[in-house]
């Protein structure tokens, strides 16, 4: 017999009450936000408690329940009912786990959730309460699902098809991130320069994460992000703190982030500026950057030549430079992303659509999500928050954020190799092959991962595709592959479908991973 609290088994006791702590449960389907210029409202939806009760305080739940709460629980909100709606076949073993002492509050907003616990706690009538948490579909189980509230709304990592922005979701029309996560999430010695006018010191999902930059707009150690937000917005795609049951997730979960001030408060800056930024990054070790702005040079003029010559100095150093294509479609891809060094990044939606903003033009390199991208977003003066912007500014620390997970893998390689395998691996959009509205397709931050892995041990110069047959990664192709593909066929995880049409597990998969198997990937 298990050891008891009161009369609730430990085993229970522990999985029940670990967690007394309320954390924004949100729905894919809930997201909306203010039309307003500047800030945005993030409404949560109908989130639920699970709660245990005590032996005095069953009568009192199952009365609350069938719509007689005792005065402990007239003001409850939401809806309470057991969690069992149909009888227990096993009425005796049911009893024995406590599930007929287990009930759901549900329908209630963050804030009745926080007044429901308060009333709960003060009446003494339960033995545990915690947050009904979310899951995720279809993921294999090897993944980490991140514990961001935030993280439903992140189509850009995990797209099932929520509703973002009033529009509804293409599944699998995202980056991918965590089947990349399977493999990094990063690592502490690799950091990303964020080019812009600062990044938040305040904000709790960032300030764990910065490094030492520069401020190059007044010569300084200052750093903060003082009135726009961008920097911080961008920041906080590419390695805001995850995992933390608070904000958003972000693409390098252990990979930190440096600021680098090029632009003023209100978000203009000269080329000279980031020109200088740009050499000073890179003699710091920096082998990652976002630049998430742009200039129009003059072709062969000397701002041209200036800041061209800085790209080429900071590349031939180490550092692979991401940069926004720019948000004027009429316009040519801005520079620095224009020049063949950098990764030109255009946006597109939760649809796997251009978006219609994008600048395009024979320099694009990639395309990934920038279209309703929620981030950390510093308000200010008044509590910082989180909020949604598009653009091929939130584009851009995508692609960059991926890159820092193919250097954390194999921190050998160079930018061209870095870069290399980040666009072979893209899923081709719009025509066939590269176009200049798609470049070479939207960014895939899984097989850019194993792309990486797979270059430790061979020339990266030739990662087009991973071996498809080695699914434990131990480049070895084996009886184990082999066992570890059927039982994930036959369960149906993502990672099993591996031929068209996707979504359906069917024997084209199975021919696609045998035929592999069985040349041994050579």
């Amino acid at each position: 017999m298990a050891a008891r609290i009161g009369n609730l088994p430990t085993r229970i006791q522990e999985r029940a009450i670990l967690n007394f702590r309320l954390t924004a449960a949100l729905a894919a389907s809930g997201a909306l936000w203010a039309q307003t210029p500047v800030f945005a409202q993030i409404h949560t939806p109908a989130q639920s408690l699970l709660l245990i009760a005590s032996d005095m305080g069953l009568p009192s739940l199952r009365d609350t329940a069938a719509g007689r709460p005792p005065a402990p629980l007239a003001a409850l909100p939401g809806n309470l009912r057991p969690l069992l709606r149909k009888p227990a076949a096993d009425p005796n073993l049911a009893a024995q786990l406590a599930l007929d002492r287990i009930f759901v509050l549900e329908h209630l907003d963050e804030e009745q959730a926080r007044q429901a616990e308060r009333i709960l706690n003060l009446s003494g009538l339960c033995e545990g309460i915690a947050p009904d948490p979310l899951g995720c579909q279809s993921a294999d189980s090897s993944w980490d699902v991140p514990t961001d509230s935030l993280f439903p709304l992140q189509y850009a990592l995990h797209n099932h098809g929520q509703e973002i922005g009033g529009q509804q979701g293409l599944p699998r029309a995202d980056i991918h991130a965590m089947e990349a996560w399977a493999i990094s999430k990063g690592a502490a010695e690799v950091t990303v320069a964020v080019f812009d006018a600062g990044v938040s010191q305040s904000h709790p999902d960032l300030a764990t994460k910065l490094v030492p930059g520069w401020n190059f707009h007044n010569d300084s150690s200052n750093t903060d992000d003082p009135y726009t937000s961008h920097g911080t917005h961008c920041g906080g795609i590419v390695a805001a703190m995850t995992g933390n049951r608070q904000g958003v997730a972000a693409i390098g979960w252990r990979c930190k982030l440096m600021p680098v001030v090029v632009l003023n408060k209100y978000g203009f800056g000269s080329e000279s500026t980031l020109a200088e930024a740009l050499v000073w990054a890179a003699d710091q070790g920096v082998p990652v950057a976002s630049v998430s702005l742009g200039y129009d040079p003059s072709d062969g003029g000397a701002d041209d030549i200036t800041l061209h010559a800085a790209v080429q100095y900071a590349t031939q150093r180490g550092m692979l430079i991401c940069a926004s294509a720019g948000n004027v479609p009429s316009d040519r891809i801005a520079a620095p992303a224009r020049y063949p060094e950098t990764i030109a990044v255009g946006a597109t939606d939760n649809r796997d659509q251009l978006w219609s903003g994008t600048s395009t033009g024979p320099e694009m390199t990639l395309v990934a999500p920038g279209v309703d991208i929620v981030s950390t977003w510093d308000t200010n003066g008044d509590p910082d928050t989180y909020q949604f912007k598009t653009g091929t500014s939130q584009a851009c620390p995508h692609v960059a954020g991926v890159a820092a997970l193919v250097r954390s893998i194999n921190p050998n390689l160079t930018p061209e190799q870095t870069r290399s395998i980040i666009q072979k691996t893209c899923e081709d959009l719009g025509p066939a092959g590269w176009d200049p509205q798609f470049g070479f397709g939207r960014l895939n931050a899984a097989a850019a991962a194993r792309a990486a892995k797979h270059s430790i041990n061979h020339d990266p110069g030739a990662t087009d595709r991973h071996c498809i047959a080695d699914f434990n990664g131990d480049h070895l192709v084996d009886t184990r592959d082999f066992i570890l593909y059927l039982g994930l066929f036959e369960s149906h995880a993502l990672r099993a479908d591996l031929a068209e049409p996707f979504g359906v597990w069917d024997t084209l998969d199975f021919l696609a991973f045998l035929g592999q198997w069985a040349a041994g990937c050579e």
